[in-house]
């Protein structure tokens, strides 16, 4: 996956797969209901069987891949294909154990099986903000900033694993009324992975001037300033 292009509000490409569209908080709002449509096809393409056999009364192959799974069971092959089908620019041919995906002039260009699927998964959840990609630890200029870094990523690790976290108007709301860029009438223009990547750095900031405020009052080192944007 292309970092830039997701902050930049393009397509994810998923290589060998296709390609996940950028959803906007305005299409979601457009919805109706909360934007039921999004949450419905998020929260079924991510599921795993343990969570399948929990939520849904489908009875299931323990031992078959996840995708062998729901194209097995008829009324999960159609949900799967609706999901699919909100979050992927290509269009789908499912057949038997897989799914082959073509560009608008019917040329095949990835397909999504048991070995790709979960690979899938992964990339939808990083688009859309329900799992942070692995972050590398930079280079430090000593161990004071190294501390620093470590308890902001720390930080933003129990926000993405907080439960009953904020809402997402709640967090519209905290991002216009923090950022000197966002309002409510031009932040709707976001895709959902801009807003909140644009919430956790604004969360990371308010972390980082707790600390550089602590270490000007007390602090006895040499202060890394450059660790707020790392």
């Amino acid at each position: 996956m292309n970092k830039l292009s997701i902050l930049r509000g393009a397509g994810c490409k998923v290589d060998g797969i296709g390609t996940i569209r950028p959803v906007t908080l305005g299409e979601i709002e457009s919805l109706g209901d909360i934007g039921n449509k999004y949450y419905a096809s998020l929260f079924f393409l991510v599921l795993d069987k343990a969570r399948i056999a929990k939520e849904i009364d489908v009875e299931l192959d323990t031992d078959a891949p996840l995708l062998h799974v729901y194209l097995s069971a008829p009324p999960l092959r159609k949900m799967l294909l609706d999901s699919l089908s909100f979050f992927l620019v290509e269009r789908l041919s499912p057949q038997d154990d897989k799914i082959l995906l073509a560009d608008t002039g019917g040329n095949i260009v990835g397909v999504l099986d048991s070995q790709s699927f979960p690979r899938f998964q992964r990339a939808l959840k990083v688009c859309c903000c329900l799992e942070a990609e692995e972050e590398d630890a930079p280079k430090f200029s000593g161990e004071k900033a190294k501390k620093i870094w470590e308890k902001c990523r720390d930080g933003r690790k129990r926000l993405n694993e907080a439960k009953g976290g904020p809402a997402m108007d709640e967090i519209i709301s905290c991002v216009s009324a923090l950022s000197g860029a966002y309002n409510l009438l031009n932040i709707w223009d976001l895709t959902v992975y801009q807003l909140l990547d644009q919430f956790r750095r604004l969360y990371g900031n308010a972390q980082f001037h707790v600390f550089s405020t602590r270490w000007a009052a007390w602090g006895q080192k040499d202060f890394d300033f450059s660790a707020w944007h790392k």
